[in-house]
Formats: structure tokens, C-alpha cells, sequence
């Protein structure tokens, strides 16, 4: 399998386009009648089907290229399934036409793992639980990586606690680490 790293992506301000966009419309509306008399001066009767359907394609390609991107997200665009790029930046852009778009948020999540019944370095029995916050670095990854990196993220950090808990025993005497006497070993620990 091979793993795909997140890479930038060429995306132009949805302004500029659509400053073009607009300017081409109106441009066409205003010059439609002269338009209609070419496609007549060239021996074609009737209405100019060919410019309408270029028109209206035109418009189908164009608008469903914009953007938003809101803070703390990012867009993977995808170009008929191949990997282009991740659009990382905030605001409106306008993006290659005919890209398959995923939003992968980049918020800071905080996961709450059920309640495990493990052994500890002794063989103690123990119920232990965590508090995971995270957050995703790498949008490529997340979205094409693996299936679902929520539960991703909650299997690997179900795995992190059981391993963790089995290393160190729950309480020590002596001053040695501990899962209940050194937080900040076990918090270290579990990134």
C-alpha cells in the first residue's frame, strides 16, 4: 500500500474568477445580438443552439468550481481519483474543474475511551480510561489512508491505554513510575 503525504494544491482566488466570470456574461449578454448576426452571416438559420449549449456548459464547469474554505479545515481534491493536492488555506477559492472534494476538519477533537478492564505490570486487575485530544496534521492521510480515521484514531488510542496500562503498575511504594503516581510519564507516554 502505498501511503499518500499531504501536498498543496494550485488553487486561484474565487474573486478573480468570478470577477471573470461576471465580466464574460455580461460581455456575452451585451454582445448576444451581434453574435446572433454572425451565426446568421455564416449561412445558419434559426437560433444559435451551438453558442446557447456552449453557454450553459461554459456555466456548468465554471461555478461548481468555487470554494469556501472555512478556518480549521482543509480540502483534499481528488482529479477523477487521482491525488492533486490539499487545499489548507481560509476563504474562497476556485478550484481545477471536475475534482472530487473531501472536508477534513482540522479542529481540535477530544475523545473520552470507554472504561477497560486491563492488568497492570503486576497483574492487578484495573479499570482505566483516557481522555485522547487530538487533532488531524496531515489531511492526505486521514482521508485516504484509512477508512475512517475517527474510529482510526479511537481503536489506536483503546490499543495506546491497554499497552500503557501493562507496563507500569498502578501504584508503587517506592517512588517508581506509576500509572496513578506519574501523569506526566504516562501522559508522555501516550503520544
Amino acid at each position: 500500500m502505498k501511503t499518500i503525504r499531504e501536498t498543496g494544491t494550485i488553487a486561484i482566488s474565487g474573486w478573480l474568477v468570478l470577477a471573470l466570470v461576471i465580466g464574460a456574461i455580461i460581455y456575452g449578454a451585451y454582445n448576444f445580438p451581434d453574435l446572433i448576426d454572425m451565426w446568421r452571416a455564416t449561412g445558419f438559420e434559426g437560433t444559435p443552439v451551438p453558442l446557447i449549449i456552449a453557454f450553459v456548459v461554459f456555466i456548468f464547469v465554471i461555478l461548481p468550481s468555487f470554494v469556501i474554505n472555512n478556518p480549521n479545515e482543509s480540502r483534499v481534491l481528488l482529479f477523477f481519483g487521482r491525488y492533486i493536492g490539499t487545499l489548507r488555506g481560509t476563504g474562497f477559492y476556485w478550484v481545477i474543474p471536475f475534482t472530487s472534494r473531501q472536508v477534513i476538519s482540522r479542529r481540535v477533537v477530544s475523545l473520552n475511551t470507554k472504561t477497560i478492564k486491563v492488568n497492570d505490570l503486576r497483574g492487578n486487575p484495573i479499570e482505566i480510561g483516557a481522555v485522547i485530544v487530538w487533532n488531524v496534521e496531515d489531511s492526505a492521510k486521514a482521508a485516504l489512508n484509512v477508512d475512517n480515521y475517527h474510529d482510526f484514531v479511537a481503536v489506536q488510542s483503546e490499543t495506546a491505554v491497554r499497552t500503557l496500562a501493562s507496563r507500569l503498575p498502578y501504584d508503587s511504594e517506592d517512588g517508581d513510575e506509576s500509572l496513578r503516581g506519574s501523569p506526566d510519564k504516562v501522559s508522555e507516554d501516550l503520544k
